[in-house]
Parts: C-alpha cells; sequence; structure tokens
C-alpha cells in the first residue's frame, strides 16, 4: 500500500472514530443517568442525558428507559386525573402509576425510604395542560416528602410535570421548569390538596397531599376504577361494577401473569375503531367520564391520532417490557411493597 493510501486509509479512520465519539459520551451519559434515578430532578437528568441529542426525534416511550429498577404498578381506568383513562375502540386505555424507589432520609435500609411516582397515559384524548400538551404526551411525577407515619394516612409530595411532544427533539429541561413551584405552578391543586412549600434546590416546590387511586374522593370509591396492580400491599382491592367511558363494565388486568399485553394488544388490533371514537365531533361518546355519565376534560380529540396511535403502541410495549422485566439494562433492585389505603379524605 503507497504512503498516500496509508495517509488516507487514517483519515477516514479517525474522521469515523471522531464521529462515533459524541454518541459514545452521550450513551455513556445515560447509562450513568440510569443508575442513580430517585427524586424528579434525577429523573430530569436522565430525560436530559438519554433523550437529549444526538438521540434525534423522540416521544413519550423514550422516556420509559428512565424508569428506575423496582418499581411496583398500578393501572387504573379513573377519569378523576389530569392523565384520565378512558375506553375507546373497545379497548381500555389507562393510566399507569408507578411506586419507585426513592430518596432515603435518614438511617435505614434502601426500601424503608421514600417513594418516587411517575405516571404514563395511554388514552389520547383530553388531559390538554395549560401549555396545550395532551396527557398522553407527558409524564406526571409525585415525590414523596415525608414518610407515613403510624397515624397518618395521607403525606406530602412534590410534583412535577414533564412534556414530551409527539417526534420532536428533546429540549433539555432545568429542576425549575419540571417541578410545581410558587413561579411554575402545574394546578395539580384541582386533585391533591395543597400544604405548603419545601425549598429544593433554592426553588420553592409547592407541596401536595397525595391521592390514593384506592381512596374514596370526588364522590366515588377510586379502588373500583383499578384494573390491575402488582402491588402485593394491595391485596384483593374492591373491584367493584365500575364502568369505563363507553359505558362498559370494566375488565380486570392480570398484571402479574399478563403484564401489560392484554392492552397492547387491543391498541394494534383496534386502531381504526381508537381512531374512528376520536374522531366523534358530534358525540364524544367515550372521551372520560365518571360513573354518573358526566363527561370530565375539556372534550379535545386528539388532532393528530395517526401519528399519536404509533406513540400509544410503542409506549405500551415499551411499558410491558419494563414491567416483565426485559429491558437490558434491568438488574436485581430491592423493593418495599407500597402502602394501600383504601378510605382517604381529600
Amino acid at each position: 500500500m503507497s504512503p498516500k493510501r496509508i495517509t488516507y486509509v487514517v483519515l477516514m479512520t479517525s474522521l469515523v472514530l471522531l464521529s462515533l465519539a459524541p454518541r459514545a459520551m452521550a450513551d455513556d451519559a445515560c447509562t450513568e443517568a440510569k443508575q442513580h434515578i430517585n427524586s424528579i430532578e434525577s429523573f430530569t437528568n436522565c430525560l436530559n442525558a438519554c433523550l437529549g441529542p444526538p438521540a434525534g426525534k423522540v416521544d413519550v416511550s423514550d422516556a420509559v428507559q428512565c424508569l428506575p429498577d423496582g418499581c411496583l404498578l398500578t393501572v387504573t381506568m379513573s377519569p378523576q386525573s389530569a392523565q384520565r383513562a378512558c375506553t375507546l375502540g373497545g379497548c381500555q386505555l389507562p393510566r399507569l402509576i408507578f411506586d419507585c424507589p426513592g430518596l432515603q432520609k435518614g438511617p435505614g435500609l434502601p426500601e424503608d425510604g421514600l417513594r418516587l411516582r411517575p405516571s404514563f397515559l395511554l388514552c389520547p384524548v383530553d388531559s390538554v395542560d395549560a401549555g396545550g400538551s395532551f396527557g398522553i404526551d407527558r409524564i406526571e411525577i409525585g415525590q414523596d416528602d415525608e414518610k407515613l407515619k403510624e397515624n397518618q394516612n395521607r403525606f406530602d409530595m412534590m410534583m412535577a410535570e414533564v412534556p414530551i411532544p409527539p417526534h420532536s427533539e428533546w429540549k433539555k429541561k432545568q429542576l425549575a421548569e419540571a417541578l410545581s413551584t410558587e413561579k411554575t405552578d402545574k394546578g395539580c391543586k384541582l386533585c391533591h390538596a395543597p400544604n405548603g412549600i419545601t425549598m429544593v434546590q433554592g426553588l420553592k416546590a409547592l407541596l401536595s397531599r397525595d391521592l390514593s387511586p384506592f381512596a374514596n374522593d370526588f364522590n366515588e370509591h377510586l379502588a373500583s376504577y383499578v384494573i390491575g396492580t402488582n402491588n402485593p400491599a394491595a391485596g384483593k382491592w374492591e373491584f367493584g361494577t365500575y364502568r369505563g367511558s363507553d359505558g362498559e363494565k370494566l375488565t380486570r388486568l392480570d398484571v402479574v401473569n399478563d403484564k401489560l399485553k392484554p392492552i397492547c394488544k387491543c391498541i394494534e388490533d383496534n386502531r381504526d375503531a381508537i381512531k374512528n371514537d376520536n374522531d366523534d365531533d358530534e358525540t364524544q361518546a367515550h372521551f372520560p367520564r365518571n360513573q354518573t355519565r358526566r363527561q370530565l376534560g375539556a372534550q379535545q380529540k386528539h388532532p393528530n391520532i395517526d401519528a399519536e396511535l404509533n406513540v400509544m403502541t410503542k409506549l405500551c410495549e415499551e411499558l410491558d417490557t419494563y414491567v416483565s422485566g426485559l429491558r437490558r439494562y434491568n438488574k436485581a433492585a430491592m423493593v418495599r411493597p407500597a402502602i394501600v389505603r383504601a378510605k382517604a379524605g381529600r
């Protein structure tokens, strides 16, 4: 090989290696961020590390990788939330509330610490926030601020929300943008009773009382909306005769054995029917409703349901992979069953 040819090969090899360097550095940062997720701040840091350049176009399903190991899951069809569940096209499209290991305050085992509570939504309609983000396109996060004591039935949380518009490039977020504070009130008090403030990284974070998915609230028995859970503390919760937004009786989901596969299959098999229910401008018959059949929310269909169906499919698959314990970077984690309270006042 001639000296000129050797020089050319060395130069091209160097250029290839240089082009790979940013991706390798980003992968290292993402891998490192995933090892330390126990708070709203560290969850946001993970999103910044894993969804940012050079990741390209992302959607809310890409955020599932930032769920820490060892989370428990409760699946609810409740419309009593800023993330309202619904039944479209014959498919139950629930809110998925994760109960994850959080920060540890003081001595004790890791499972005795506080909890981190991210939630996702599979219903594409309604639940639009002040910024115009649909509930399916954002993550809502609660972070325990205190341990539940023997004489308590409620505890304080900090709360946050992170919108991820579909097929968008991630823009790095500061904690102040995600956290609900005096300056950036996310409106959590519409469902959660407010309870003062606490200081976090110089920010005045608003405190909210927790709202258990098994509570009695909004003049309804929220536990009857729960269709499945793998939380052993829930035991045999009271699964009642509640109906979905389409008026049909809710169907239980065996999260322990079937994970989320029945829901994912229903979405895949009924895309046209889901689209038709979304596009029903006249009656919006299957949009989120409570048990008195009162329609909740702003009655907004998703304007780009074809693209959103792709997000729904991918989000359900990613969440099923997580619940099944199949993700590649999964590692053993110690889990403390969360306390489930059957009754709690606002």
